[in-house]
């Protein structure tokens, strides 16, 4: 029953990363692990996520744009997610940035044992293995989903001491798929987030 639970959670959060592109203190909770052990989560601390990364960020990887700031949560909703997407032209240009900070999820998420590294894991389960790429040197763990705005796609971090899962998804232009860009673009903007985090 609470592997369907779960599984709804991330379809859920899935759901809403997707429809998002058309501070706090710290605390420590406890979850059980599939072993029945008790494992430690770091709750972090809210953040937001137009600090993290900035239009001047942006617009270096897009030379003579306009960079619009179009959408900046600075509330969390229910699993914690703060979204900051900045759109460049008209021609499906963009930078989104996701991020769930466990500080920010409702009382409920976390007495379901939820917590950033729990959704970063179960997110990925969902994915298909040929559609993942696994990435190193960001974070904790680190992989990428594809382009384009959709489930899983764009690069995830997970960043443990902090209590965040993080998702940078870029636009590079209508049809421009260039995997070696996205992620060059992608990774470099995560470097950002994880030096403000």
């Amino acid at each position: 029953m609470s592997k369907q639970i779960n599984s709804l959670v991330v379809i859920g959060l899935a759901v809403s990363l997707f429809g998002a592109g058309c501070g706090g203190g710290t605390a420590t909770t406890g979850s059980q692990t599939s072993n029945g052990t008790e494992q430690k989560a770091v709750s972090g601390k809210s953040y937001d996520p137009c600090e993290l990364i900035t239009a001047a960020d942006v617009a270096p990887f897009y030379p003579g744009e306009e960079v619009k700031q179009d959408k900046h949560d600075i509330k969390a909703n229910a699993v914690g997610q703060k979204i900051c997407f900045y759109s460049i032209g008209d021609d499906m240009k963009f930078v989104q940035l996701s991020l769930v900070s466990s500080a920010d999820m409702s009382a409920g998420m976390k007495s379901s044992g939820q917590n950033a590294e729990t959704l970063f894991n179960q997110e990925k389960e969902l994915l298909e293995a040929d559609a993942i790429t696994n990435v190193t040197g960001l974070g904790d763990a680190a992989y990428y989903g594809g382009s384009g705005l959709g489930i899983g796609k764009g690069t995830h971090v997970l960043v443990n001491a902090k209590g965040v899962k993080f998702s940078i998804d870029i636009g590079l232009g209508f049809g421009n798929t260039d995997k070696a860009k996205h992620m060059e673009i992608e990774n470099a903007l995560a470097k950002k987030v994880l030096e403000r985090l």
